[in-house]
């Protein structure tokens, strides 16, 4: 059973945008939810961005990292997707360059109009590209253990 208000996503979070935009955390969380749901259904598959580097110093982990977030992503299509709808990585190699990750992670953000990242194996790079996400409502999942930065 679906919940209610995924139903009609884009009426809903265009008519409460402003009631949902001043309140606490979790009704923020919804809306950014309702955002992404109504602009992903629109291309007819949820877009995700994948930040891993593939040539530089830290490719060497960050290759398998890229395998591995790839295989879940063939694991979830091949069980029939989300919400009957398949998940399309758009992948960039920032080549282990901050310049390269905080450049990419705007690409993907208002160009290619994802919400969704996966990557940035170190926590500089995180640093580089939190600011692009925080600034477009985005989602960053990074797959090493976080220090507390």
């Amino acid at each position: 059973r679906r919940a209610w208000w995924l139903n009609s996503p884009g009426d809903y979070a265009t008519q409460n945008f402003h009631t949902l935009r001043d309140r606490t955390p979790e009704r923020r969380w919804q809306y950014t939810v309702l955002r992404m749901n109504s602009m992903e259904r629109s291309s007819r598959c949820w877009r995700v961005g994948v930040l891993f580097s593939q040539t530089g110093s830290t490719s060497g982990v960050e290759r398998t990292q890229l395998q591995a977030t790839l295989l879940a992503i063939q694991e979830v299509n091949a069980a029939g997707g989300i919400l009957d709808l398949p998940i399309e990585p758009i992948i960039y190699d920032p080549a282990s360059s901050l310049k390269k990750f905080r450049a990419f992670s705007e690409q993907l953000l208002i160009s290619d109009r994802v919400r969704l990242l996966f990557g940035c194996y170190t926590s500089s790079s995180r640093k580089a590209v939190l600011p692009a996400v925080e600034a477009q409502r985005g989602l960053l999942f990074y797959p090493t253990l976080y220090e507390g930065f």
